[in-house]
């Protein structure tokens, strides 16, 4: 029976370490699309980098790495996260970006009628530092034009989707970005009914160059399917809320206002090892 239980805790580790390999341009910009992020947020999306979204869990100090599709809790998302984007080009290097952290489930994923909701949005952002081994810090230069807000939505709604967007901000040297946007959203602006397509129309950004999402249900609830949060009809890899990976806590420090820091779908290989997980599992309680 102990060999069995070992097998199945070596099985678990292994189908983290792959899927934790996996994210990739491709594998989330068909993430976007099997969540309906593509079209219900964005027109179509081809990143250029792949977003990384860390949390920080305020009951046990670990880091909460995002992955796409994956389940987060409202106590989980309360704090701000870090970000940071690996694999854009050499000329993004030196570039400024944008990041809109948006809701677009409100107040429900079945009555959209207050959506988009702006949980963050900042610009003034570079690469600077470091997020982690692989992963350059973004940290923003100027104060967020609105501030990080953590998800929370209402009791009885299905689990909604949260996504997180990076832009090229293209802007010259002597500009900030909120004084560019300043007419279009502001500390004062309501953070409902928010647009970011047509935000980043009317700001010129281009992009977006990367990103990521998750979902988060209501508190004490559970989320049994993304699916219904998505609209999609089908639910798959990429839109089924995965388990929380967490690692021990090592957030960069950064004195910049505001201080600010992706797994894909699961392979074949992944979804054999869950299954046979699930087969074996029995057989330890018997």
């Amino acid at each position: 029976m102990y060999s069995i239980f070992a097998a199945g805790i070596t099985l678990f580790s292994i189908v983290q370490r792959t899927t934790a390999q996996e994210v990739t341009t491709d594998s989330v910009s068909d993430a976007f699309t099997q969540a309906r992020v593509v079209p219900d947020v964005l027109r179509s999306f081809e990143p250029q980098g792949v977003l990384e979204v860390v949390f920080t869990d305020p009951s046990t100090s670990n880091q909460i790495r995002v992955t796409p599709g994956m389940n987060l809790t409202p106590a989980q998302t309360a704090n701000r996260p870090n970000f940071g984007v690996s694999g854009l080009p050499p000329s993004f290097a030196p570039q400024s970006f944008v990041l809109a952290f948006i809701d677009p489930d409100a107040p429900t994923p079945s009555n959209r009628t207050l959506a988009q909701v702006r949980h963050l949005l900042g610009g003034d952002f570079a690469l600077e530092g470091q997020l982690n081994e692989t992963t350059p810090l973004l940290a923003n230069k100027s104060e967020a034009i609105t501030e990080y807000l953590g998800p929370g939505p209402p009791p009885g709604s299905g689990p909604h989707r949260y996504v997180v967007l990076l832009f090229n901000q293209n802007t010259t040297p002597n500009q900030t970005f909120p004084s560019v946007s300043a007419s279009f959203a502001n500390s004062t602006t309501p953070r409902i009914g928010f647009n970011v397509t047509r935000f980043a129309e009317e700001t010129g950004l281009t992009g977006p160059v990367a990103g990521t999402f998750f979902f988060v249900a209501p508190e004490g609830a559970s989320s049994s399917s993304s699916s219904s949060a998505s609209g999609a009809s089908t639910a798959s890899t990429a839109t089924t809320p995965r388990s929380v990976s967490t690692t021990s806590p090592s957030t960069p420090t950064n004195s910049l206002a505001p201080a600010t820091g992706s797994n894909a779908a699961t392979s074949n290989m992944g979804v054999s090892l869950v299954a046979l997980m699930l087969a074996v599992t029995p057989l330890i309680f018997l």
